[in-house]
């Protein structure tokens, strides 16, 4: 049997190398969609796993075909894996995949911290990446040791004077990691790095630090969180370059191009020789979350993705769900082929790690605790979800509707508050329409997700971590769990916290995923995370489900969704599987292979 692997596109030049070798008779196997439409007797098979071509390989003829070097070397560590005799055509010529696979690293040739902890082979190859490439973006999953990698990496560039120690390093971060992460990382591995914390100062405070930073003599770390980035760009704007390098940790907080946090950190790391964009979760949404932090990355890529989002968008993306009646556009899907497209333009200075096969962490299994709504509550969701999602399509621009639920009054103006809304019936409790930031004002609805709560929480066997969404969903659970203790990263004694809970002494955390979902280490406390209300957005749970599901975890982590049947709840799941989909398309096209 003959099969043919192609990655597209198909040139003509390699289907003249084929012809002699597949012939016109022998039934050819093939998943290019083209190839079966040009040669008779050629059926189309579906994309093989790497398992499957290693058995094809030691059976079968197999031939795999790439349409230019840049492409094939994604593959060459995964080919060369095969068995037997490996067929590669490159743009119409025969190439020997030993030639381009990537070198083990061995252990030897991996850098020791300076308290002589060795770095894992593929944090070395995170190293080796950026020290080579100098502005990168490592789109690591959670848990691999990306500020460890990092922190070698800066030590290397000290130790080989490529830095200079009289300027000190820029780490960009949510404000728990520039709080604690980055100075207890470095004391941990033994680096003599100064970690100075641009984090809850006053203004005199703040000016004194910076004017510290200006001063430093020895290799120096200056933390800080994208809030503060406007202060650090005015303090140090009589400088050219008052920092010799950037280092992002969560480059996704910069997804959005046209906010003042991208405009801020453009102006100062766009003339930088080096940078590090950090994140397990590049395209947590779409791919349309990618442009401005690759801009920021490679300010070149502009010349390959377009000069401006909007320009990027209109190329690679087509509308999706259109309003008909004012033409505004809600969604974008990717034309035919520009995924792949994408993906090749910006391999040079990204690289992506997932941590199945990398780390030993425990398994994690996810299970679905359903509960029902009273028929009075079900009778008013329904009545939102059918009756006022039909009045939103005719309402015109500016104009809300009032509802009475016989409970409340709630105002919907748009599909946004309604899905919000929908949610929060599904919880238990909604926001009255006199409610604000300040003052939040609901009406509880049923109960039913707090009774489950307490039925979890009375047979579980560990420390549970509690997610939830909304206000209400807090105050109600504090009032059904007297001993549930909050984690608010806001708080100046939440470190404190933290250290309770890795300790086993918490044994129920409730905190919200909003706040918690980047750089905190949370998997020493416990090893199941219940989610009490759902959110709709994928980096926002898969961030946070890794506080316990990461590397030194020492138990399989459970993770219980609450949700409320015949509800939104039920909407959401599969919808972030969607996301998390494209997301890991992402991560696997980059992914770098492994010794």
């Amino acid at each position: 049997m003959k099969i043919i692997i192609v990655r597209p596109p198909l040139q003509q030049s390699s289907i003249a190398l084929l012809k002699p070798w597949a012939g016109n008779t022998e039934t050819i196997y093939t998943n290019s969609d083209l190839l079966v439409k040009l040669r008779p007797n050629t059926m189309k098979v579906d994309e093989p796993t790497q398992e499957q071509m290693e058995k094809a390989n030691q059976l079968h003829e197999l031939v795999f075909v790439y349409p230019n070097l840049e492409r094939m070397k994604r593959d060459a560590g995964s080919l060369n894996k095969l068995p037997g005799t490996k067929r590669v055509i490159v743009d119409g010529r025969t190439v020997n995949v030993e030639d381009y696979a990537p070198k083990a690293i061995n252990v030897e040739d991996c850098l020791k911290t300076p308290n002589g902890a060795t770095l894992r082979y593929y944090q070395q190859q995170l190293v080796d990446f950026t020290l080579e490439r100098k502005r990168v973006g490592l789109f690591v999953d959670m848990g691999l040791g990306k500020t460890l990698a990092t922190l070698a990496t800066i030590n290397e560039l000290f130790q080989t004077q490529k830095l200079n120690p009289t300027k000190p390093i820029l780490v960009v971060a949510p404000k728990m990691v520039a709080l604690d992460t980055w100075s207890r990382e470095a004391e941990k591995w033994g680096y003599d790095i100064d970690v100075l914390i641009n984090i809850g100062l006053t203004k005199k405070k703040r000016e004194a630090l910076f004017e510290k930073a200006r001063k430093v003599t020895k290799p120096t770390i200056l933390t800080t969180n994208p809030e503060q980035l406007e202060h650090v760009k005015k303090a140090f704007s009589d400088q050219l370059n008052p920092f010799q390098m950037i280092v992002v940790d969560e480059l996704s907080m910069f997804k959005s191009a046209t906010s003042k946090r991208f405009e801020h950190l453009q102006d100062l790391s766009e003339r930088l020789e080096y940078f590090i964009g950090l994140t397990g979760t590049p395209a947590p949404n779409s791919l349309l979350d990618v442009w401005s932090q690759l801009v920021i990355i490679n300010p070149d890529v502009k010349y390959d993705l377009g000069h401006t989002y909007f320009q990027y968008r209109n190329h690679f993306f087509a509308p999706d769900v259109i309003n008909p009646k004012t033409g505004v556009v809600f969604s974008w899907k990717l034309n035919p082929g520009a995924e792949e497209t994408i993906y090749e333009k910006i391999e040079p200075y990204v690289i992506s790690m997932k941590g199945a096969g990398l780390v030993d962490i425990p398994d994690v299994t996810y299970s679905n605790e359903y509960v029902y709504m009273d028929k009075k509550s079900k009778k008013v969701y329904d009545y939102f979800d059918k009756e006022i999602r039909k009045e939103l399509k005719e309402l015109e621009k500016g104009e809300q509707i009032k509802v009475s639920t016989g409970e409340n009054e709630v105002n919907v103006s748009n599909s946004a508050i309604l899905k919000s809304k929908l949610l929060q019936l599904a919880t238990g409790a909604m926001y009255d329409s006199d409610s604000s930031t300040t003052n939040r004002k609901y009406t509880v609805f049923h109960d039913a997700k707090i009774n489950k709560l307490k039925e979890i929480l009375s047979v579980s066997n560990s420390p549970v971590l509690v997610f939830y969404n909304f206000v209400s969903d807090l105050e109600r659970i504090r009032k059904a769990v007297p001993d549930a203790v909050l984690l608010n990263t806001k708080d100046p004694n939440a470190n404190q916290v933290i250290q309770k809970w890795n300790r086993g002494a918490i044994p129920v955390l409730l905190a919200n995923p909003m706040s918690t979902g980047h750089g905190l280490n949370l998997q020493d406390g416990g090893h199941i995370i219940v989610w009490f209300s759902q959110t709709w957005r994928n980096e926002v749970y898969r961030q946070a489900n890794k506080r316990l599901h990461r590397s030194g975890q020492k138990h399989p982590v459970q993770i219980i969704h609450i949700v409320t049947k015949d509800t939104a709840d039920e909407e959401v799941v599969p919808r972030i599987d969607m996301k998390e989909e494209q997301q890991q398309g992402l991560l696997t096209a980059l992914q770098i292979d492994d010794k």
